[in-house]
C-alpha cells in the first residue's frame, strides 16, 4: 500500500530477530511498527529506532495495555482494515 502511494519500502521483518537487525542498521525515513510479533511486543524494536533518532509508529489492531510506560504515548493507529490484493 504504501508503494501505491509513492514511497519506498527498505525493509520488512516477518520475525523479532529480523525486525531487531533492520532496527540497527537500515537507512529509513519512519518505522511501522506492528506491537506484537508472534508473542512478543516490539518493544525492542522501537527502542533501537528511538535511540537512533529515527521516527515510529505502531500500527497494530492489538491494545497498548501491555506496554512499558515509556512507550504508551507513542503514537498508534489501530489497524481496522486489510490492504487490497493487486494480484501480483
Amino acid at each position: 500500500m504504501l508503494e501505491e502511494l509513492g514511497r519506498e519500502v527498505v525493509a520488512e521483518a516477518g520475525t523479532l530477530k529480523e525486525a531487531i537487525e533492520v532496527a540497527r542498521v537500515a537507512d529509513f525515513d519512519l518505522a511501522i511498527l506492528d506491537l506484537r510479533l508472534g508473542d512478543e511486543t516490539t518493544e525492542l524494536v522501537a527502542e533501537i529506532t528511538r535511540g537512533r533518532g529515527l521516527p515510529f509508529f505502531f500500527l497494530t489492531s492489538h491494545t497498548s495495555d501491555g506496554l512499558s510506560v515509556g512507550f504508551r504515548n507513542v503514537p498508534d493507529w489501530r489497524s481496522r482494515f486489510s490492504a487490497p490484493h493487486s494480484g501480483r
